[in-house]
């Protein structure tokens, strides 16, 4: 079963155009989307990854 995953990429700022491009889900599987505090979000590839980021910033919480 081949699963896609579309997400939105920009891809002309002044005219503000929106292109969907598709990734397989194998490579966003092994994103988790991370808030580190209440504007700070980012991506880490692994749960070892985001037990560091906790250490550091102790409301951290996983998204997605």
């Amino acid at each position: 079963m081949s699963v896609i995953l579309k997400t939105m990429k920009m891809i002309n700022n002044s005219k503000r155009k929106i292109k969907l491009v598709q990734q397989p889900v194998s490579d966003a599987a092994t994103r988790i989307k991370v808030q580190l505090d209440h504007k700070t979000m980012m991506i880490v590839h692994s749960m070892a990854a985001f037990k560091m980021w906790k250490k550091r910033y102790p409301l951290a919480k996983v998204i997605a």
